[in-house]
């Protein structure tokens, strides 16, 4: 089951800018008086990095199926974690960079001996649910339990 990402408000508006800006230089670019060997490469690296902040904001989700929990943040970030590797769930407020969540109130999914990834599912209760129906062994908190402060811990 596919679930999206649940995003702050002001997430959207913050990585459309950042795409489109970097679609406008790569236009401007294209049509100013530089080598053409500097306009292929600067337009290249501008739409470029315009589709990783558009894929961010569109393509980050969770998918649960077939004994795994697969984790996508855009094009550029995936993630495969066994099941029955996740030892346990806990909600943190987290502001962790590069984490693929794109809200502050997260999940954050320990599997393995030391590892975590963090996740913001949008139906965060129809998710524990399927993942706890998948792989039963999962200790997970309750979202109440998540802390005010946002997790400094790195």
């Amino acid at each position: 089951m596919r679930f999206a990402s649940r995003k702050d408000k002001w997430v959207n508006p913050f990585f459309w800018a950042v795409a489109l800006v970097c679609y406008a230089l790569a236009v401007f670019v294209a049509f100013s008086d530089q080598s053409p060997g500097y306009k292929i490469v600067f337009f290249l690296y501008a739409v470029a990095f315009g589709l990783l902040a558009q894929s961010y904001v569109t393509g980050t989700e969770y998918i649960i199926g077939q004994g795994q929990l697969k984790v996508k943040g855009g094009i550029y970030f995936r993630k495969t974690i066994p099941l029955d590797s996740i030892v346990k769930i806990e909600p943190v407020k987290s502001w962790e960079w590069g984490a693929t969540a794109l809200s502050n109130r997260r999940l954050r999914i320990y599997y393995g001996r030391w590892k975590y990834v963090e996740v913001s599912p949008e139906r965060e209760e129809e998710f524990l649910a399927k993942l706890k129906e998948a792989a039963p062994h999962v200790r997970a908190k309750p979202a109440e339990a998540a802390p005010d402060r946002p997790d400094r811990a790195g």
